[in-house]
């Protein structure tokens, strides 16, 4: 860590309290809960977690835990409001004052007991738990006047916003209030893409209140290349999504593998690793249907639905990634960084990409991968390129390898919790 920061760190206690909400799939799984979880191993002995599973879950009073760096939170205890579609917000209000009070006994508790500052991280991820941790942030914020206590609420703000414009009137209206009490109230906002972050400058969030919190790819995808992938007779490739967003992508890859001659595709294997929801199984039948039309069924592999160690697996075992995202699609323009690309990279798996939303200024050309044009030619000609000059792709794993851990867990969580710990530490 940063040595002014971590000296500070030294003479503090830190209390995780953590609330997230997040509509996790097979893929991601729960990205924010994988967060909390390493900022307690980094945290060691210092970090001590209060949490009472009654009522919603909240990680808050009622007990004293110490975890240590290779246990984990139940995750029965962060999962919350996720089936919760229109809460009363009152209860939930209720429900936050009386954990707030609860809590007091044991926080004082401690700060009896400990000889150094408590740092306590409030973090949500919505606004219906974020609303929940309010009145305790209140609290704390009133006895950080005589005490050694302080809090520090964090708001994460990954594409939030974007969400409201699909509620309906009266939720906008409830929305509208709960952002306008978030952006004075909240001590950080987590962004994670240049969007994001111009939003709130431009609602009055100063930028020292704003930390960029890139995707992160999880342990399962932090592993050595396999043996398996070097050693295979054919180039292995590699597409992860959710079909219902990137369908049109999938048509574009697949017009540019039925371009190549016979010899070629002989060589080639593409594994389609993707996310089925229930409202998608007809799309899912007009991929399968199309892969038949071209005559693609022994070169192209559909896996659907696999739980996240074996989505790392497979990408583990590929030569190359595909992110072949629409630069026109509204989605895409929103985007920075997309979660793949990271999981790709952290496998230390080179991508083949479009130049969509940000990722230009993340990638190079000719290091991290190739980067082609959204139409089949272009992406027909790289797979080409690749064929005649096998060595490109060790050289560019070669490349993508010393960066890895750069898109990993590990590293962004460390990297998240100096800079969030610094707006308060070193003031």
């Amino acid at each position: 860590m940063n040595s002014a920061v971590n000296s500070k760190i030294e003479e503090i206690k830190a209390i995780i309290i953590g609330l997230v909400a997040e509509h996790s799939n097979i893929f991601t799984a729960s990205r924010r809960l994988r967060l909390l979880e390493e900022w307690i191993n980094l945290l060691g002995k210092r970090a001590c977690v209060l949490f009472k599973a009654r009522y919603v879950g909240l990680l808050c009073n009622g007990i004293v835990s110490y975890v240590s760096r290779n246990e984990s939170f139940p995750r029965s205890d962060l999962r919350i409001f996720m089936r919760l579609h229109r809460p009363a917000l009152v209860h939930i209000l209720v429900l936050g004052i009386y954990h707030a009070i609860v809590s007091l006994h044991n926080l004082m508790k401690m700060y009896k007991n400990s000889r150094k500052p408590i740092y306590i991280i409030l973090y949500a991820t919505e606004y219906i738990p974020w609303l929940y941790l309010v009145p305790l942030y209140i609290v704390l914020k009133g006895l950080s006047r005589i005490t050694k206590i302080r809090a520090i609420l964090v708001h994460d703000y990954v594409d939030l916003y974007l969400v409201a414009y699909r509620y309906s009137r009266i939720e906008k209206f409830l929305y509208s209030i709960l952002e306008n009490v978030s952006l004075r109230i909240s001590s950080v906002f987590y962004s994670s893409s240049s969007i994001t972050t111009g939003y709130l400058l431009s609602r009055g969030v100063r930028m020292d209140r704003i930390i960029y919190f890139p995707p992160l790819a999880s342990r399962e995808f932090q592993r050595e290349k396999s043996l398996n992938a070097m050693n295979s007779e054919k180039i292995v490739f590699v597409y992860t999504g959710n079909i219902s967003k990137e369908l049109s992508s999938l048509d574009l890859l697949l017009s540019a593998l039925a371009d190549l001659d016979e010899a070629e595709k002989r060589r080639i294997q593409v594994n389609l690793v993707l996310l089925v929801p229930k409202d998608n199984l007809r799309d899912l039948e007009d991929l399968q249907r199309l892969l038949k039309n071209k005559g693609l069924e022994s070169v192209v592999n559909i896996k659907v639905n696999r739980p996240l160690h074996e989505v790392a697996e497979l990408v583990s075992n590929s030569h190359i990634g595909l992110a072949l995202l629409d630069p026109k699609h509204p989605a895409t323009k929103q985007m920075d960084f997309p979660l793949k690309v990271a999981e790709y990279l952290c496998s230390g798996v080179p991508v083949i990409y479009t130049n969509f939303g940000m990722i230009r200024f993340f990638l190079k050309h000719g290091f991290h991968g190739l980067m082609v044009e959204h139409e089949p030619g272009s992406i027909k000609e790289a797979v080409r390129f690749i064929l005649s000059n096998p060595g490109i792709i060790s050289e560019l794993a070669s490349n993508v390898d010393k960066v890895r851990k750069r898109f990993c867990l590990h590293t962004i969580a460390h990297e998240l919790l100096v800079e969030t710990l610094k707006r308060f530490l070193l003031k």
